[in-house]
């Protein structure tokens, strides 16, 4: 089963949550997908294909719940077309005995902030824990994830940013080919101080008219 599945190229997706789901969160043949969650799903996070375009999303804490799968939990990319990834947080995912964020190459990271790192153009490697004072490490800070990988029982945790994150500011100078909407998953102003955050939630301010759905 699938929180949203996408056989089109033509689909967009914009400002949309898809947490908590018993399978995969997110097929994406082909499509853009701009300010999107895909939370705490007992599946892989994303499958992507044929070239699906993903900027300023979070996918976090998904859990593909496969004992000996080499299969990304956060990510898995299928063979037929370049995925693009730009201001995206991947983070917390994994299979049920190994932590697997990413798999397949056919896709390119940019400004991306992801748990162990991946190859490609100013992408930040997080820490596996949220938050913490190591010296050289970078954390999420998110304000209250989920302690455990997968779907979780009366869903009410929080992925937007807290004072600290290293996704703050370090996404993508120039924004003017990204088709962002005015506005962050939650109803934010999505680009403050100057320069947009990594993930789909600007840091701080005041949200404003807030309308949201869960799938």
């Amino acid at each position: 089963s699938y929180g949203i599945y996408n056989g089109s190229s033509n689909t967009q997706v914009f400002n949309t949550s898809i947490i908590n789901n018993d399978g995969t969160g997110l097929y994406a043949y082909g499509g853009l997908y701009v300010n999107v969650n895909v939370a705490n799903n007992t599946g892989i996070g994303v499958y992507a294909s044929n070239g699906a375009q993903f900027t300023n999303c979070h996918i976090v804490k998904n859990l593909y719940n496969n004992n000996s799968s080499t299969t990304g939990a956060g990510v898995s990319n299928g063979n037929n077309g370049t995925n693009q990834f730009t201001n995206c947080v991947i983070w917390g995912n994994k299979t049920k005995n190994n932590r697997v964020n990413i798999s397949g190459t056919n896709a390119t990271y940019a400004y991306c902030a992801v748990e162990g790192g991946v190859d490609g153009t100013a992408n930040i490697t997080l820490d596996t824990l949220n938050s913490g004072d190591e010296p050289g490490a970078y954390y999420p800070n998110f304000t209250n994830p989920s302690d455990t990988a997968g779907a979780v029982g009366n869903y009410h945790y929080d992925y937007t940013l807290a004072a600290g994150s290293a996704c703050i500011n370090q996404g993508i100078a120039n924004t003017t080919s990204l088709n962002l909407p005015m506005y962050d998953l939650a109803g934010s102003l999505r680009i403050k101080q100057g320069r947009i955050d990594i993930g789909a939630y600007e840091y701080g301010g005041l949200i404003v008219n807030r309308v949201s759905d869960t799938i």
